[in-house]
Parts: C-alpha cells; structure tokens; sequence
C-alpha cells in the first residue's frame, strides 16, 4: 500500500488513462526483439489513481530524455472508467497494443499470466523486468476479518491478489527482476514466496510514500547493459533522504533472490534452537497505527529478532552470513512519517509469529510456505 492522503482519499478521481492509436491495432506479425523490455503493471483502480498520472508523466519525460536505450517500456493500465490496456511508451507517444475488455479484475493469476504472456508476444526481447505497482500490504491476505487492513498485492476496485496467487501468476515467467513500487513487499514472508521465480527484487519492508520511485531519474538504469537495481533503490532512497518533515520517509533494499534459500536454512536453526523471543527487547518495526490504517505488530525486522532468539556463535555466524548474501543493499531515513525512529534496519522484516499467534492466522500466515517450511516445523 502507498501511503496516500486524506485529500486524495475522498476526490473522486476520473480515469487518467487516454491514447491517440487505435483501441486494439493489429500486432506486428514480426514484432522488434530488443535487449530489454520492461513491464509496469499499474493497478491504479484505488485512492493511487492521481498519483499514478504523475507517475506516467514521469514516464513520459525519461523516455523522451533518452532513457530506454535499446530497450522497451510497456505498461498495463488499470484506470477507474476504462478496460486495461497494454500500451508502450515511445518518443511520439503512448501507443496502444493490445486492450482487455473483457478483464474485470487484474488482480488474479488468470489476468496476470495473460499479461505476461503478451509482453513476451509484442515486445520479444533477449531479458524481461517488472515493476509492480498499486497499493499493498505484503503477506498479509485480503480476509474479512481486518477490512482496513485487507490488501495483499493490488487494489482493483477493491479486488486484491494474495501472495501465493501472485507468485504463482509469475513463476514461469523469466524475469530477471522486480521492483515493487508499493508497500511492505520487502518481508522475507512475501520474498519467499517468489523464490526461484526471478533473480533480483527491489523492494520496501515498509510504507512507500504516494509519489513512489523517481521514475524520472530511475528509468534510465533499468535499461543499462546491465539493470543497475543497485542504483535504483539508492536513486530511491536519496530522493526521500533529501526532504525533510513526514516526506523524508523511506526504507529501500534489494534481494539476491539466489541467496534466500540460505536464509531460510539459517533462520529455520535458530527457531529451531529457540522460539521463545526473550523480555525487554523492543523490536524495530516497520508498519505502525496511524491515521490511515494499523500496521502494528505485522512488520519486524528480521536481523534485529532472528539475532536476539540465540548466543550460539555458530548459529548467528550462520544466519549473518546468510543475509550479507541476500541484502545486496538497504538503507533507511532516521524516521517514517517523521514519528517512529528507524535504528535496527536489516532492510527485510517478519511477522513473529509467537507474540501473537491469532493475529497471523487471522491474516492467512498459515497460507504461506514460510510459515510450512520454516516456522510451524519450530512449535511441533
């Protein structure tokens, strides 16, 4: 979920989605292969549709300023009023690929893979990337139980996609990365999930302010020779760091994805040896009550509780090995929302299952394969 205004809460947006081509051109038999193209999945059917304007505009800008190199930006366009659209972004302009009258909700693996599967169509290239973008609330599910916090990925008119679902609509896909421009996507439940479905992922274990990632400043590393996702989350991070007040709100990190299998094992002996999280320590967290919604006690960091759980020299050599490995970089501001401090910042967090069991299950822990593989084995 990005954090969004009141104001932008209660305007009534209208869809911001418009383009001069044809609805649904006949594709070219042949379409260009390039070196790279770059999907952006933009659910905007929520509270984010303004938001996401600015965003294209930004779009627009770096790809006029030069930024797509050899390669090709498409994104798939949720609006309030129109079909979903996959369209492509040129020099002269939006153009339209294909068009989706049919789709009710983009946020289902039926809709998801589809989309994939036609990027690969139209825009042929030698690597794929995405970057995800709408409201989101990590592994938390879309249950009935907490309306204000029922997300997972997206917001389609209310519809949203569970983690599991998601990654199952991804799992075949060849991506060679994911950025996340969305909240609470960085936990090592939701990052779990997506194991062996893509190298790289980019993403918050917090809240990512409305504006999200400077895409005009961004853009160009996502289609270096090689995707500088380096650059992308620190070009992220520093474009926050420089604001002041509630604006200087960001926690940025990026996922060897080929590394979180060591995590696991690690993480999964420390439970192991220990499941009791011992007295008098305050865990940083990453989602806090606020005016918006109540993220309370589901976001912690993960380096600060895994270490606390054990003394053994082995284990914790073990797991600190293990997440030099899998946090390839991660920074954080000294606060979010210019409230709530930032000290213990391993940059990926967890749910601790143990201080409130009910809690978890109540938002679908137990549908998550961290919770099968690695958490549950602890408590039999």
């Amino acid at each position: 979920m990005k954090f969004t205004s009141l104001l932008l809460l209660i305007i009534a947006s209208l869809s911001i989605f418009s383009c001069k081509s044809d609805p649904d051109p006949t594709p070219d038999p042949k379409p260009r292969e390039t070196s790279r193209t770059v999907l952006v999945y933009m659910v905007a059917s929520n509270s984010l549709n303004s938001a996401a304007a600015d965003d294209i505009e930004s779009m627009k800008i770096a790809v006029n300023n030069g930024a797509l190199q050899d390669g090709r930006l498409l994104i798939y366009k949720v609006g309030y009023q129109s079909s979903p659209e996959l369209q492509e972004f040129t020099p002269n302009g939006l153009v339209t690929l294909k068009s989706y009258p049919g789709v009710t909700s983009s946020v289902t693996v039926e809709a998801m893979t589809q989309v994939m599967a036609d990027m690969k169509a139209l825009a042929p290239a030698d690597e794929y990337g995405a970057i995800f973008w709408s409201h989101s609330t990590g592994w938390l599910s879309p249950v009935k139980t907490k309306p204000r916090t029922s997300r997972s990925w997206g917001d389609d008119k209310g519809a949203k996609m569970p983690i599991p679902d998601m990654a199952e609509a991804l799992k075949d896909t060849g991506l060679n990365f994911i950025y996340f421009d969305c909240c609470f996507m960085g936990n090592i439940e939701t990052l779990y999930e997506f194991r062996g479905t893509t190298p790289y992922i980019v993403a918050s274990p917090a809240e990512v302010p409305a504006d999200g990632m400077p895409y005009e400043i961004n853009l160009q590393y996502f289609f270096s020779k090689e995707a500088d996702l380096k650059k992308i989350a620190r070009n992220t991070y520093e474009h926050y760091n420089a604001l002041t007040g509630a604006d200087r709100s960001c926690v940025m990190s990026v996922y060897n994805m080929n590394a979180i299998d060591g995590v696991a094992e690690a993480a999964a002996a420390i439970l192991s040896d220990n499941n009791v999280t011992p007295e008098g320590i305050e865990y940083q967290q990453y989602g806090f009550r606020t005016s918006w919604n109540n993220f309370n006690g589901m976001f912690y960091d993960m380096g600060q509780y895994f270490e606390s759980l054990t003394s053994d020299n082995s284990l914790l050599e073990s797991y600190r090995k293990a997440m030099d490995s899998f946090i390839e970089y991660t920074a954080a501001t000294p606060k979010m929302w210019d409230t709530w401090e930032l000290k213990h910042t391993s940059g990926v967090s967890t749910y601790i299952y143990s201080e409130d069991p009910a809690n978890g299950s109540a938002n679908g822990y137990g549908d998550l394969a961290w919770w099968r593989d690695i958490v549950s084995p602890a408590y039999k």
